[in-house]
């Protein structure tokens, strides 16, 4: 039999994050049952009931059961399968068809209908009890913002998506409601997370740590790190010293840039990787206290008076002081 589904690799021009997301559920869905239900995707002769279509000629779903898209490829379900081209693309007016098999796939009677329907419920379910589980076995609470692969022991760690090699990794969505009652921790760590919110998300997450901390003047601690706007216009300054060279020549390398230039690497830093407001130290500190936060203090990577908070940075996933370069780190008590 030959081939009946192959995941699309990469994200296509153009494509909104939303569509590219439902693309990976339905990658991920179809493989899954194209392995636990082989007898369900032959028809007689052999022809796949599942055709591989790539993800432009199916705006967003790789895959048409070959009942509805026949009349496409010119063939009957008896032809031999040598006689068609399965991969033969839909044409723009065909997109009526491609809503139908659409449909078709996501209906309630339908495997992967059922699976789409089950497995966000599945994944809060799972949540809901690590949390669970971390709060009842840590006596001291202690809340990691955006995550990433910097999984800290006796942290509950979080990411908005976290992926297969981040297990224990509890999903979170930083801009909404924290999902835990007033006063639940004493700790919340964040680094290089905030700047890849709007500044009026990141001053409602601030606001949200609070309320989950524990009040009063000996009360919870947070920890934020996040790139200072004072090192990109240093960055710019001439002469630039040893450290900063070998940043920008690393930077530039790094990201593939068209010139080693301190200006090209400044404005990918304020574009790349989702970052949406660079603070600086000023700016951070009014919106700590903006959020209710007090004994506003800054701090070295790494380096605090409370042990709870002392070597928290990831630093080691840059060379040796690039990330001490970029950042700012701010503690403040709740």
């Amino acid at each position: 039999m030959r081939e009946i589904y192959k995941p699309h690799a990469g994200r296509t021009k153009g494509v909104s994050g939303r569509s590219a997301g439902w693309r990976s559920k339905l990658d991920h869905a179809c493989a899954f049952h194209a392995r636990a239900h082989p007898s369900e995707l032959s028809a007689p002769g052999g022809v796949p009931r599942l055709l591989p279509l790539s993800f432009d000629q199916t705006i967003g779903f790789p895959c048409l059961p070959a009942g509805v898209v026949e009349s496409k490829v010119n063939h009957s379900v008896n032809e031999s399968p040598a006689a068609h081209d399965v991969g033969e693309p839909l044409l723009g007016e065909d997109m009526a068809t491609v809503r139908r098999g659409c449909a078709w796939l996501l209906a309630d009677d339908h495997v992967l209908g059922r699976l789409f329907r089950q497995a966000p419920r599945a994944l809060i379910r799972a949540d809901a009890r690590a949390t669970a589980k971390y709060l009842r076995d840590h006596s001291v609470h202690k809340l990691h913002l955006g995550c990433g692969f910097n999984i800290l022991p006796t942290w509950l760690n979080t990411d908005r998506r976290p992926g297969s090699k981040r297990l224990g990794t509890v999903r979170l969505d930083a801009t909404k409601r924290l999902p835990f009652d007033d006063g639940q921790f004493h700790y919340i760590f964040s680094e290089h997370m905030i700047e890849h919110l709007s500044f009026e998300d990141g001053g409602k997450m601030l606001r949200e740590c609070r309320r989950v901390l524990q009040p009063g003047p000996d009360g919870g601690k947070i920890r934020i790190t996040t790139p200072d706007l004072a090192f990109l216009v240093a960055l710019h300054a001439e002469p630039k010293s040893d450290l900063q060279e070998r940043y920008v020549a690393w930077a530039a390398r790094h990201s593939s840039l068209s010139r080693t230039h301190d200006c090209f690497v400044i404005n990918n830093f304020v574009r790349a990787w989702g970052h949406q407001f660079i603070y600086d130290e000023r700016t951070l500190r009014a919106s700590l206290d903006e959020a209710g936060f007090t004994k506003i203090v800054r701090r070295k990577l790494n380096e605090s008076e409370d042990s709870a908070l002392s070597g928290l940075e990831h630093d080691s996933r840059m060379p040796t002081g690039f990330l001490a370069l970029e950042s700012m780190t701010l503690e403040a008590v709740a």
